[in-house]
Order: C-alpha cells, then sequence, then structure tokens
C-alpha cells in the first residue's frame, strides 16, 4: 500500500468538485484516437465529462449538478 505521505497530490483542471474513484479506469484506444486526446490540454477533465455525457445520455448515469 501507498503511503499517502509520499503521494504527489495534482489540483483538478476543471472546476467539478465530486469526488474521484480511488482507482483509475484505463482502457486502449486506436492510436488515431489516442493522438488527439493527447493533444487536449486538460486531457482527464475532458475524458471525466465526455464519459459522464456518454454515460447520461444512454440513460445508464442519473445527471448530476457536478457536471
Amino acid at each position: 500500500m501507498a503511503n499517502k505521505q509520499n503521494l504527489k497530490h495534482f489540483h483538478r483542471q476543471d472546476n467539478t468538485n465530486e469526488p474521484l474513484a480511488a482507482k483509475p479506469t484505463q482502457v486502449r484506444l486506436p492510436e488515431r484516437v489516442e493522438q488527439s486526446v493527447n493533444r487536449l490540454p486538460n486531457k482527464a477533465a475532458w475524458l471525466r465529462r465526455v464519459i459522464a455525457e456518454a454515460l447520461e445520455r444512454e440513460g445508464l448515469l442519473q445527471p448530476d449538478d457536478s457536471y
């Protein structure tokens, strides 16, 4: 288990305040998609937003005011 004193804490790059999961979700992307995502200035914030929007649109997540 990691020593919490040694972990570097990063400030969120968006204005959301919903708690983040302890474990990251990872997915391999097609190369051209990955290249486009990696060019984004706030990649993690963008990915969180579009995943939440897609889940809401498909009825798999209830809308929440924190996004």
